[in-house]
């Protein structure tokens, strides 16, 4: 038995799947910075987003945290298999 059910019941997203979640929630924060020189910044890094962000069908950095979330969410749930 694999653990990602139990996972998937207590509502636990995998490392891997947090780690590219905290990713994409820093680089949105950098996308919409008031700092121009972050924002200059995002932009070295807008391909790595895009990149990321296709695996989980983020479309853009102007989506909202929570659909962001669900997005990752529900690839998840998808990879689950019981």
């Amino acid at each position: 038995m694999t653990v990602k059910p139990l996972q998937y019941f207590y509502n636990i997203l995998p490392l891997s799947y947090v780690v590219d979640q905290n990713k994409l929630l820093f680089w949105k924060k950098m996308f919409t910075s008031d700092n121009q020189t972050l924002r200059s910044l995002s932009w070295l890094i807008r391909n790595r987003f895009i990149d990321v962000s296709s695996v989980y069908d983020i479309l853009s950095s102007l989506q909202s945290v929570g659909s962001m979330k669900e997005s990752i969410w529900s690839t998840f749930a998808q990879s689950v298999v019981f």
